[in-house]
């Protein structure tokens, strides 16, 4: 139906998997020459890149990690509405990940986090793609036009110093780099510490 004949409507965005993407950050500090400090390893699959073993990196940079906080606590306790003063966000694991030309990240999600996210420290090419892991696989109507409550791709371009969190249960890969300059990231979990988040059923149950 042409935009110009649809209902007057409110659409809401059911249940969502909110992305949040912060604008290019100059005053990012650059962590890039302290990186080579640390042991890579493949991530072991064809045209992979490679990872740091340490998965505790933010705690080298402090000046970098006060940055990244305030980024985390505008997505959990702005966007997601988490209570400030009952619980806090702690950054359970962080890595710094090198792509060099033509290689990519295949599609994962992040186990044993309840968000995750990424920083773009050095990066020109190679699109960061998440996937709707709710699309109708057995039924695929043709569609007009795309967008937000239809699609089952979003595609985020990489530039420097942009932030992106989401949930970590959300499938995302990228596209090969095809840039002659190495594709660098760093990537962190969260976890949500503080009283047990019991589910609404279950508050006032005694633990067992």
């Amino acid at each position: 139906m042409p935009k110009d004949r649809l209902m007057p409507c409110e659409v809401l965005p059911l249940f969502s998997k909110p992305l949040y993407i912060s604008e290019a950050d100059e005053k990012m500090p650059n962590i890039l020459g302290g990186i080579d400090q640390f042991t890579y390893n493949d991530y072991g699959y064809e045209r992979s890149g490679t990872r740091t073993d340490d998965q505790a990196i933010v705690h080298y940079f402090p000046a970098f990690k006060d940055w990244l906080s305030e980024h985390i606590a505008e997505y959990c306790f702005g966007l997601q509405g988490i209570d400030p003063e009952v619980h806090k966000v702690e950054i359970t694991a962080s890595w710094i990940n090198i792509y060099p030309k033509g290689c990519r990240a295949k599609p994962h999600v992040h186990n044993n986090a309840m968000y995750s996210g990424n920083v773009f420290l050095q990066c020109s090419s190679g699109n960061l793609i998440f996937e709707n892991p709710y699309r109708h696989q057995y039924m695929e109507p043709s569609l007009r036009d795309m967008n937000l409550y239809n699609s089952t791709q979003f595609t985020l371009e990489p530039k420097n110093s942009v932030v992106c969190i989401f949930p970590a249960d959300v499938v995302h890969y990228t596209e090969p780099n095809e840039s002659d300059e190495d594709r660098i990231t760093l990537s962190f979990n969260l976890f949500v510490r503080g009283n047990p988040i019991w589910p609404p059923q279950y508050k006032g149950v005694e633990s067992q």
